[in-house]
């Protein structure tokens, strides 16, 4: 059994987590907060009780429908595996991203599970508070919008792997996980940390470690996506949105 640690997490590390949940100001950055006194306290509370799990460890779906967690560090997946050994990864949670999908009625036939070692918090306190009529608006229209997110992102999943040429999978994946970190304030160097292996991205993109490979050399070929061990780098954001909307990179339907 994985061993699970117990240690406080403390800003600047829970910065994503509070930013999402509507904390500005009081330390985080310039600007005022819609959020009450409470709100914050709490807010502060759980997130600097996360729970740090290594990778590789299974989240008990059981435990996610009873409490739900906020990634505050690291990576979390859900996928759903095959009898041979592949997998299909179909969403990625950074910090910030609530870890949802699951409900008493109807549990997500998948694993979710840490792509590296991550840190993630029980906000059950949160929504409690949220649902007693006592929170700020502000707090509940994100914990509302966090939710929604995760039905958007498998929309476009589902997108991705079913009507996407490989470039366009590629540079789809890489816009969203470089918005998603910028708006968090997470962005290093026009670009973001990626942990994650070739074969993992594979696994995400629905291609082999090959095809992963010669995708990732023709978009840094254009100067769209800069691919390093531990970086990607996005030159031009605007340029990857447009091979991510197939509007380059064609040449009679097929990759060039």
């Amino acid at each position: 059994m994985p061993t699970i640690s117990m240690k406080p997490v403390f800003a600047p590390r829970t910065r994503a987590a509070l930013l999402r949940l509507g904390v500005h100001g009081h330390g985080l950055d310039s600007g005022s907060t819609a959020l009450s006194d409470d709100d914050i306290a709490i807010v502060r509370t759980s997130t600097s009780r996360a729970l740090a799990y290594p990778p590789g460890y299974e989240f008990d779906v059981h435990d996610l429908m009873r409490e739900p967690r906020l990634v505050v560090t690291g990576w979390v997946a859900l996928s759903r595996g095959l009898s041979d050994g592949r997998r299909q990864i179909v969403d990625i949670f950074l910090p910030g991203d609530l870890i949802a999908g699951c409900t008493p009625d109807a549990p997500v036939s998948g694993s979710y599970h840490c792509l590296t070692e991550a840190r993630c918090c029980d906000i059950g306190d949160i929504t409690r508070h949220a649902d007693s009529g006592r929170a700020s608006a502000t707090l509940v229209a994100n914990l509302h919008t966090m939710e929604r997110e995760f039905q958007a992102r498998l929309i476009e999943c589902v997108v991705r792997l079913g009507r996407m040429l490989s470039h366009e999978r590629l540079a789809h994946l890489a816009l969203d996980l470089y918005r998603r970190h910028e708006r968090v304030g997470m962005l290093i160097d026009r670009g973001f940390a990626m942990p994650l292996t070739q074969e993992t991205v594979g696994d995400v993109l629905g291609m082999s470690t090959v095809h992963v490979s010669r995708t990732m050399q023709l978009l840094r070929k254009v100067n769209a996506l800069v691919t390093m061990p531990g970086h990607w780098q996005v030159p031009d954001a605007g340029l990857l949105a447009e091979y991510a909307a197939g509007k380059l990179g064609r040449q009679g339907g097929r990759e060039y």
